[in-house]
């Protein structure tokens, strides 16, 4: 066994913990703003540092990863649909998660000036961030479809997600999230 071996499997271990980790923060915050009858800024920004730092770990495990997989031959990578999917996600997801941190949370936490643009935007880009992270281990997973998707199957895919789940946020959870952030709202379980 050479020191490559062991540094991939310690590199893809600690990928797969950062994620495993994340996932769980996401989904139990997604939970608690589901089923709470208020909203809590401060658990809020606890779990967003802690994704934060997650998705910074997933970043430093996953680029060692690609490059010892393809290298820095774009031909190679692009002729590998399930790990360009997986970049173009994790990108989309990291963006999503910058405009989550520096407009969208401020704007939940001062949502008393318009409680129904704020719970607007925040199910909009909620959605957004679920639906990447939910995928993303999709096709971390998907060996069993791999080759048998195309770049533009797991794109489509990936669209028809965020359709599905953008929709799904806008219908059922806005209107929810708009009542926990507004003081004057009557909320009944």
């Amino acid at each position: 066994m050479t020191l490559t071996i062991l540094l991939r499997q310690a590199l893809l271990f600690g990928h797969v913990m950062f994620f495993a980790m994340a996932l769980a923060a996401i989904v139990k915050e997604d939970l608690r703003l589901l089923l709470s009858s208020r909203f809590d800024a401060l658990e809020l920004s606890s779990t967003a540092r802690a994704v934060k730092w997650l998705l910074l770990g997933l970043w430093v495990t996953g680029v060692p990863l690609v490059l010892m997989d393809v290298g820095t031959d774009i031909a190679v990578l692009l002729s590998k649909p399930k790990l360009v999917t997986k970049i173009t996600v994790v990108t989309l997801l990291t963006l999503n998660g910058v405009l989550l941190h520096f407009v969208v949370f401020p704007m939940l936490i001062n949502a008393r000036r318009n409680p129904h643009v704020a719970a607007t935007v925040a199910s909009f880009f909620g959605a957004v961030s679920t639906v990447s992270w939910v995928y993303a281990s999709f096709v971390g997973l998907a060996r069993i479809v791999a080759p048998h998707f195309t770049l533009y199957d797991f794109m489509a895919l990936y669209a028809l997600s965020m359709t599905a789940g953008i929709s799904f946020a806008i219908l059922f959870v806005r209107d929810r999230l708009e009542l926990m952030l507004d003081p004057h709202a009557a909320f009944d379980m």
